[in-house]
């Protein structure tokens, strides 16, 4: 999710630079936002709401840049998806030949009360019987908002997205150190055969970086550890069960880690604790 917003980021960057390079910038209404957020907690779905979820879900970020604007402002009263539209429209004094059910965040202002949401068909928590919509407590649910953070990640970290779970700090570890050779080895195959016998790590596009497979452990939510020529690139859990025998597996691994031309890629089932983790082989057969 993290290195996705960091796409947009610079997808963006280039919007406003082909911009001000073609001297439309400062004459151009721009407008950002997204559709819906997504939950990171424990036992929640990544759209499903619930009372824990929904600050996450709920609120999204939504940037205007008008014409001719020169100083910037932040207003943290309430606007609506249905209200982006009004907003333009009164922005380029344009009249709309139909109804809107919303209304221009430049005009009078909605307040943060109670919200009134249907269901995404996702939901962690049902609607009770009877209720068409979910009802939160808005003003709570933004105060929750503004303290969040979306990474506690030291920004001179460079490897520090793919950290993730109780395992992740073995992110850039030698496995040597880790390998426990009186564990019992298992197979495991990755998807759509990836070739790391020719890898530019430069290239435009690089879908060896995302890799995808199965592990014969029966069970989910077991860890499994990937390693790029001797260090540990990834780490993720499986999920996503195929047969009684094989488990799903699916992990993004840092660019910087490959060096051109052929890379050892090996798989690892992690065991032991976080502070004292081990790594058995699971041998890749093809797939």
């Amino acid at each position: 999710h993290l290195l996705q917003s960091q796409v947009a980021d610079r997808l963006l960057g280039r919007i406003v630079a082909k911009l001000q390079a073609i001297d439309a910038y400062d004459d151009s209404l721009l407008v950002v936002t997204a559709n819906h957020g997504g939950t990171f907690t424990a036992g929640n779905m990544l759209r499903g709401l619930s009372q824990a979820s929904y600050p996450e879900i709920m609120w999204t970020p939504l940037f205007i840049k008008t014409p001719g604007q020169e100083e910037a402002r932040i207003d943290d009263l309430p606007v609506r998806s249905i209200d982006v539209l009004p907003t333009i429209a009164d922005q380029l004094d344009a009249d709309l030949p139909w109804k809107l059910d919303g209304r221009s965040a430049l005009g009078p202002r909605r307040t943060e009360g109670p919200l009134r949401i249907s269901s995404t068909g996702w939901d962690t928590e049902p609607l009770p019987p009877g209720r068409e919509f979910h009802e939160f407590d808005g003003a709570a649910g933004f105060e929750r908002v503004l303290r969040a953070r979306a990474t506690d990640a030291a920004p001179d970290d460079r490897l520090a997205f793919y950290r993730v779970g109780p395992f992740g700090r073995l992110v850039g570890t030698p496995v040597a150190a880790l390998v426990d050779t009186s564990g019992q080895a298992v197979s495991a195959t990755f998807d759509d055969d990836p070739d790391f016998d020719d890898v530019d790590p430069g290239a435009r596009e690089i879908p060896w970086a995302e890799l995808r497979g199965s592990v014969a452990i029966g069970e989910e939510r077991r860890p499994i550890a990937v390693a790029v020529n001797g260090v540990v690139a990834g780490v993720t859990e499986t999920s996503g069960r195929i047969d009684d025998d094989r488990t799903a597996f699916a992990v993004v691994l840092p660019p910087e880690l490959f060096r051109r031309g052929r890379n050892d890629v090996r798989l690892w089932v992690v065991s032991g604790t976080p502070e004292a983790p081990r790594l058995t082989a699971a041998p890749v057969e093809p797939g």
